[in-house]
This record gives C-alpha cells, sequence and structure tokens, in this order.
C-alpha cells in the first residue's frame, strides 16, 4: 500500500525499523523559543502552546531537556485524562496555573503512572526525570 503525507510531512524523511515499517515520532511539544534568521535564538520571546509550556519559559527563565519532559508530562496527562491539565480564557492565565497550580488526579488513573506524570509536571526543573529515556523504561515498568 502507499501512504499518503501532508505536504508538510513530506519533506521529512519517514523512519522505519528493521522490517520496513513506519516508525512514528514525536517531533514537537510546541516551539520554546524563536530561532532568527542567522540561527541565534531570541530568548527574550517565548512562543509555543501554552497548555504544554513549562513553568519556567512563563517565567522568562530559560529551559531546555527539562521543558521537553514537562511538555511530555502535559501529553501523558492528555492521553490518560482526555484533557489538558490546565484551562484558561487567556495564555498569561494559562502559564500562571502551570506555576502555581498542581493538576487534579482523575479517578482510574493507577498509581504508578500518577507518580511519573506528576514528576514530570513538577515546577521545578531539577524535579523532573533526568532524562526521556527514563521516562521510557518508567513506562514500560
Amino acid at each position: 500500500t502507499e501512504t499518503v503525507l501532508p505536504a508538510a510531512a513530506a519533506s521529512t524523511p519517514a523512519s522505519t525499523d528493521a522490517l520496513g515499517a513506519l516508525v512514528p515520532k514525536l517531533a514537537d511539544f510546541g516551539v520554546a523559543s524563536l530561532v532568527t534568521q542567522t540561527g541565534q535564538v531570541a530568548t527574550a520571546n517565548v512562543i509555543g502552546t501554552p497548555q504544554y509550556l513549562a513553568p519556567e519559559l512563563g517565567d522568562g527563565q530559560p529551559s531546555g531537556r527539562a521543558g521537553d519532559l514537562y511538555a511530555l508530562g502535559v501529553t501523558l496527562y492528555e492521553m490518560a485524562c482526555g484533557a489538558v491539565p490546565f484551562h484558561a480564557d487567556s495564555p498569561v492565565a494559562l502559564l500562571r496555573l502551570h506555576a502555581d497550580h498542581a493538576p487534579t488526579r482523575p479517578d482510574g488513573i493507577p498509581d504508578a503512572l500518577w507518580v511519573l506524570i506528576a514528576a514530570l509536571l513538577a515546577k521545578n526543573p531539577h524535579e523532573r526525570p533526568d532524562d526521556a529515556a527514563a521516562v521510557a523504561q518508567r513506562l514500560w515498568a
């Protein structure tokens, strides 16, 4: 069979496993900084999807791996609960919720999954898991 990709995806080579099956990849947790035409990162402006931005980004602090892991936590929360953890009428209000409030735990979320989601959504970036590989190991367990 032939796979037809949207025009934007067609410019990105597809990844396949050893048997030739397509391997999905998550490519963007929301853009956290603006890269200029010269390749410089503009840190004065934060752009991205506010539902997935780490608290430190809303406070104007730099973010890297820890911000990506926070966005992964939002994604896992959304997958497990059917909605993102925070809702607000404005992006600024939403960023304040990320910074100041803990997500609620809906009924039916297994303890081990909730512990992982809560760790990924830690307000302090130093309290989040070390890297995505550690998260993957915990998910498999």
